[in-house]
This record gives C-alpha cells, sequence and structure tokens, in this order.
C-alpha cells in the first residue's frame, strides 16, 4: 500500500513521529484559530470605528441644520424688515410727492394771479395812454 493511505500509516508511526505530527496539527489549528478571531475582532472593531463614523456624520449633519434653519429665520426676519423699511420709505416718499405737487400748484396759482394783475395793469396803462393821447 502507498504511504499516503492515511490512518493505516499514520498507525504504523512510532510514537514520538506520532506525537510530533499530532502536536503539529494542533498547532496549525491553533494558529488558524488565532487568525479567524483576530479576523473577528479586526472586523467588529472596523464595525464599531464604521458606527463611531456614521452618528458623528449624523451629529454635524444635524448641527448643519440648525445652523441652516436658524440662518433661513434670520434671512426670512432680516426680509421682512427691509420690506417694512422700503414699504415706509415708498410711504414717505408719496407724502412728499403729494406736498411738492401742492407746493407746486400754490406756486403755479400765485404766478398766474400775478400775471393777469400784470395784464390788468397792462390794459389799464394802455387805455391811460391812449386817453392821454387823445386828450392832446
Amino acid at each position: 500500500s502507498s504511504k499516503y493511505s492515511g490512518r493505516s500509516t499514520m498507525s504504523r508511526l512510532p510514537p514520538r513521529e506520532k506525537e510530533m505530527i499530532l502536536s503539529r496539527k494542533e498547532e496549525r489549528r491553533s494558529k488558524y484559530i488565532q487568525i479567524e478571531n483576530s479576523i473577528q475582532e479586526k472586523r467588529q472593531q472596523k464595525q464599531m470605528e464604521a458606527k463611531e463614523l456614521e452618528d458623528a456624520a449624523q451629529q454635524r449633519t444635524a448641527t448643519l441644520q440648525q445652523r441652516i434653519d436658524a440662518l433661513l429665520e434670520e434671512t426670512q426676519r432680516l426680509n421682512d424688515t427691509l420690506s417694512e423699511e422700503i414699504q415706509k420709505v415708498k410711504e414717505t416718499l408719496a407724502e412728499d410727492m403729494s406736498k411738492v405737487a401742492a407746493k407746486y400748484n400754490t406756486i403755479i396759482q400765485e404766478l398766474d394771479n400775478q400775471l393777469q394783475g400784470l395784464q390788468r395793469l397792462t390794459s389799464s396803462a394802455e387805455t391811460g395812454i391812449k386817453v392821454l393821447i387823445r386828450d392832446r
């Protein structure tokens, strides 16, 4: 039979060699278990790190969202204030324009009155001159 026929070969070995072979098998098995445990620990560590990173990212996202909300509120408040100020300026401008128009109308009316007075005066002067010329 060939020397690779499994157990029968093992049973023919001297006890010392059998012990060495079994010892090496046990060492390899032990080493394999250690590697497997190490891989498992590393996997768990990476999962924990990933979870921590995810939690930190969620926290930053929440913080940024709060800042964005606060900025939006502030922007809305400033927009409202600006709208109110623009409305006040429009109203004041309308009042001022109205006052200017009234003043302008008053000045025009005064100038019209003065012009009519001058026309009457001119007419009287013409009449007076005609009378003087006729009476001569």
